[in-house]
């Protein structure tokens, strides 16, 4: 897998440090250091320590975006200096521009004890154990590299469904997102044993008296058509909501998601304005989680399995680009032949939220 400098997007080339691998950018000089590597060093073990536990007290993630996982990293203020090095917690990687690892305080009196993973053995045994560790990394390397979905994501791909890269982690519960997603299910359980009722009293109609309709955009985000409806919005909620909310937090992810709910019923309404069908799933919202998602992560990998057998991946960029093509092409359809079924308009403008959002919000962060 490439990586990429957050700098000014130059590929990294890997370099060995300390026994150990770290990515420099030949463009800007920077690099991307694991935590562990840089607490080799024993003159700087003491103030690896204190950035690390300064990092872990910061809540704010207004750093460069990290060349692994894609979330913004922590700024941590170097002591006795004017720069800061980014920390990425989830991934335990240090960004380091050019000559920061020198204005890193040392402790000269530290006592130089062996830090070396090589140090005491004989040449066999290093030549070994090297050989070992290379193995490992490219095992691991064509793993990363692999299309195809490994362990239980090889079942939502087997149903069409897109799977998530494992490089970007969460540092945190998503509460927000169980909470929604346990609430929809909770909903279709109640509801199932009459469903056209409960889209006709609590589903958006886009000709409906005003009052009701102000008060169903938001019950129908609850509601869905069938099992098949449930399991496809509750599955991309999951999977691509954890992210989102792990990087701007619940309450903003709450507000991301239900102004993604309502512009995209908007644009629903304004281009159906006759349609007399209920619309209900929370499809509006998650695609402006899916499209925050994207603008936060878009090198980041999806795999999937074509015709349910042909291992496939792209990046998330292109994922959203061919998405947002169909969500197009079918709304077309849709405002033609006013016909039930997906709501692309929806999806559209639920889309169009999670976009300017999540511009907005990458352009503030490079700013700062």
């Amino acid at each position: 897998m490439s990586y990429f400098c957050p700098v000014d997007g130059t590929k990294l080339e890997a370099m060995a440090l300390n026994s150990s691998q770290v990515f420099r950018c030949p463009q800007c000089g920077g690099e991307m250091v694991n935590y562990a590597t840089l607490r080799k060093d024993p003159k700087r073990f003491d103030s690896m320590k204190g950035l690390w536990n300064a990092a872990l007290q910061i809540t704010e993630l207004n750093g460069k975006t990290c060349p692994l996982c894609e979330r913004h990293m922590t700024r941590v203020h170097l002591p006795n200096s004017e720069s800061y090095v980014d920390i990425c917690k989830p991934c335990q990687n240090i960004w380091l521009d050019k000559s920061e690892y020198e204005l890193i305080p040392t402790n000269e009196n530290a006592k130089n004890v062996p830090f070396d993973l090589y140090e005491g053995l004989s040449e066999k045994a290093k030549d070994e154990l090297l050989a070992a560790q290379l193995e490992d990394y490219r095992r691991d390397r064509k793993e990363m590299e692999s299309p195809m979905p490994r362990g239980w994501k090889l079942i939502p791909a087997f149903l069409g469904l897109p799977t998530e890269d494992e490089g970007i982690q969460i540092s945190k519960m998503p509460i927000a997102t169980w909470i929604l997603a346990s609430i929809c299910v909770i909903v279709y359980l109640f509801t199932r044993e009459n469903p056209d009722y409960y889209y006709q009293t609590w589903g958006f109609i886009a000709n409906g008296p005003v009052i009701h309709s102000m008060i169903t955009v938001f019950t129908s985000f609850f509601l869905h058509a069938g099992w098949w409806h449930l399991i496809g919005n509750m599955y991309f909620l999951v999977v691509f909501g954890d992210n989102v909310e792990d990087e701007i937090g619940s309450l903003r992810f709450l507000i991301l998601i239900f102004l993604g709910n309502f512009f995209g019923t908007m644009l629903y309404a304004l281009l159906a304005l006759s349609s007399d069908i209920p619309s209900v799933g929370a499809s509006a919202g998650i695609s402006a989680v899916l499209a925050y998602y994207v603008v936060l992560f878009p090198r980041s990998y999806l795999r999937f399995l074509l015709f349910r057998f042909v291992p496939f991946k792209m990046q998330a960029y292109w994922f959203l680009v061919i998405w947002l093509i169909m969500q197009i092409i079918n709304s077309s359809y849709q405002m033609r032949f006013e016909g039930g079924g997906v709501n692309a308009l929806a999806h559209l403008g639920g889309a169009a939220v999670g976009l300017v959002w999540g511009i907005v919000m990458r352009n503030q962060y490079s700013r700062e």
